[in-house]
């Protein structure tokens, strides 16, 4: 894991006053968190690339970047390739020759054998750019699901900026912070960002995960964004066996997938919530290491509702780990959730991202540089319980009455459901549009216009910017797609990397090790949501390995403090100078009917509602980055 700087013009451009070299070791310190242990610069008329690096495979000064293969190419990388010592041994057979024992040094031969097509070889995490000397163009990728961040912006100039986060196109020349009013309405509305390639700053644009894209001169001329290349999306595996077989194939991939994830040269710890993903990360792990003293770190709440530590201990007590815990502390977010937005260079979206930053933090006090987590779990097994109304509504469709009556008792005999609950699921997705907001709307549920969000005067097209999407979603396979490419991954994967990033730590996702996620979304709906039962094939997988009290729940919090007491224990002066704050920089977005909103809540004249979260984060925002409209 490391942070990674370019700059590239597309007419060769003399440094002689040395401005572009100082631009970009101040994007290198920007994210100085990122990479501690080394950093290091390359320079051509016309493209510089910088790296920080976090060592985690090969800790020797063999492993530096920029890394440069055959006097020709160029790399800055930041990830992990997982499988690169099968590539290195394919590799060496064709004649390539190594000089160190790291991925970044196989990623580079791979892309002097392949080429661009060397993406499709790779498995892993990865955001990178490779320089051809020789053409003088720039290759730049990001891997399939968008694990690890790249951004570019493009400046008045005409130069073409990369970077790891955000916040390091701020020291560039021609910078300005202005807000995108159509992506912050979708933040305030919906709580919703990284849904599409724009970010909430104007002009500041993510690769998508599983595109590339290739800057050459003097071909390409500007717009003020790029036009990737989309060179991976995830296809469902075909699946003809029954379940059975489905359980043996899962847990014959999750077992080399968690295996893959733990190669490091630095000490390796997990997150674990007791939801049963974290838990059957911890426990595959025991099962492979039982010989090591297994590092956990997780977030308790005792008292309240939302505590998960009996869950939590079952796990410690089962594969005798070295579990740690951290207690929510409200006090500190008057001092930290500054610091915090700044680390993810956008507002968040509620109080359990505090929660993740302080496992972060207490993990690497203990040292840890490497964390497993259960990062798209939900997504690819169909772990949100909305998974069960959109099998429900399409069995409906289908004219199986039979299996529809059969699914809805199995679904109300597992999760304690009404009849009428059920039934609000399936009329929410078949209703029009033109009558499911009327219907929210009375209902007390979020609506496309807030009466505290204006709009007009930006040209805002208003909406669930999730709708499309869920609506062109024919089954739970498309559904679960339209999950990891757009609607809830993306923004996970943002808050997890720059949580962990924070405190120089890597995180790493193996439920979205490409292999399993393309089996899982193969897999048929009646397996994957047997009798309407989440997760159903990783319950029957891990079930000799996880505690029964963690195999069979039926509740999902994951993390999730108590946002709503928390909030309440800040004084109540500081919150609302937050929220008028917050109001007068929004240059009319939010409607002053906001203040009083936001007073009601804190002042319980009416239920909490995450609005107070979402102003307070907008505002601390745009003063910690000087936005403006």
């Amino acid at each position: 894991m490391c942070g990674i700087a370019g700059i590239f013009h597309f007419a060769p451009v003399s440094d002689q006053d040395g401005k572009q070299l100082a631009a970009l070791l101040a994007m290198m310190n920007a994210v100085a968190h990122r990479g501690p242990d080394q950093d290091g610069i390359f320079a051509d008329e016309g493209c510089l690339l910088g790296h920080r690096r976090l060592s985690i495979l090969d800790l020797s000064e063999s492993g530096r970047q920029p890394m440069v293969y055959a006097d020709r190419y160029v790399l800055v990388y930041n990830g992990e390739i997982y499988n690169y010592l099968d590539l290195r041994r394919q590799l060496t057979a064709a004649g390539y020759h190594f000089l160190s024992d790291s991925d970044s040094e196989v990623l580079l031969a791979a892309f002097a054998h392949w080429g661009p097509d060397c993406q499709q070889y790779l498995s892993g995490m990865w955001a990178f750019l490779i320089y051809d000397r020789q053409n003088r163009s720039l290759f730049v990728s990001r891997d399939r699901f968008g694990i690890k961040p790249l951004y570019y912006w493009i400046s008045p100039a005409g130069l073409v900026a990369f970077a790891s986060e955000i916040k390091q196109f701020t020291v560039l020349p021609g910078w300005q912070a202005k807000a995108n009013p159509q992506r912050l309405y979708d933040y305030l509305a919906w709580n919703l960002i990284d849904h599409t390639d724009e970010t909430l700053f104007n002009g500041v644009f993510q690769l998508p995960g599983g595109s590339c894209v290739t800057l050459s001169r003097p071909d390409l001329s500007l717009s003020g964004r790029l036009s990737p290349k989309i060179w991976y999306r995830p296809e469902p595996q075909a699946f003809d066996g029954d379940r059975l077989a489905a359980t043996a194939q899962f847990q014959s991939l999750f077992e080399k997938a968690i295996s893959e994830h733990l190669q490091a040269d630095v000490p390796v710890g997990s997150c674990l919530s007791g939801g049963l993903d974290s838990s059957a990360i911890v426990c595959m792990i025991h099962h492979l290491r039982k010989i090591e003293r297994q590092l956990t770190f997780s977030a308790i709440f005792p008292g309240t509702t939302l505590d998960e530590s009996t869950y939590i201990q079952a796990v410690v007590k089962k594969c005798s780990l070295e579990g740690h815990t951290t207690l929510g502390r409200p006090e500190e977010l008057i001092d930290v959730l500054p610091r915090l937005i700044w680390h993810q260079d956008e507002p968040t979206g509620s109080a359990s991202v505090y929660v993740q930053w302080q496992v972060f933090a207490l993990a690497a006090e203990h040292g840890v540089k490497v964390m497993l987590d259960g990062q798209g779990a939900d997504e690819v097994l169909g772990g949100y319980h909305y998974f069960i109304a959109r099998l429900l509504t399409q069995t409906l469709q289908a004219g199986r009455f039979g299996d529809y009556l059969t699914l809805q008792r199995s679904v109300q005999a597992f999760y304690g459901y009404k009849l009428w609950q059920i039934l609000r699921w399936s009329l929410n997705l078949l209703l029009p549009e033109w009558l499911r907001q009327p219907l929210r709307r009375h209902l007390g549920l979020a609506s496309a216009r807030p009466a505290w969000l204006a709009g007009e005067r930006f040209g805002i097209v208003p909406g669930d910017p999730k709708r499309p999407f869920e609506k062109d979603a024919r089954n739970l396979k498309e559904l679960s797609q339209s999950e990891v490419a757009h609607t809830r991954l993306p923004m996970l994967l943002h808050r997890e990397d720059r949580n962990a990033m924070a405190h120089s730590i890597e995180a790493r996702v193996p439920f979205l090790d490409h292999h399993l996620v393309e089996f899982l979304l193969g897999l048929p709906d009646e397996i994957r949501l047997h009798q309407g039962q989440t997760k159903h094939v990783l319950r029957e997988a891990m079930q000799p390995l996880l505690p029964e009290i963690i195999n069979q729940r039926r509740d999902k919090l994951g993390f999730e403090p108590p946002e709503a007491s928390w909030m309440r224990q800040l004084p109540a002066a500081w919150l609302q100078k937050q929220v008028v704050s917050a109001y007068e920089q929004s240059s009319g977005l939010l409607e002053p009917s906001v203040i009083k909103t936001c007073d009601q809540i804190i002042h319980q004249e009416r239920p909490y509602d995450n609005l107070l979260w979402r102003v307070i984060n907008l505002g601390l925002w745009m003063e910690n980055f000087s936005v403006r409209f």
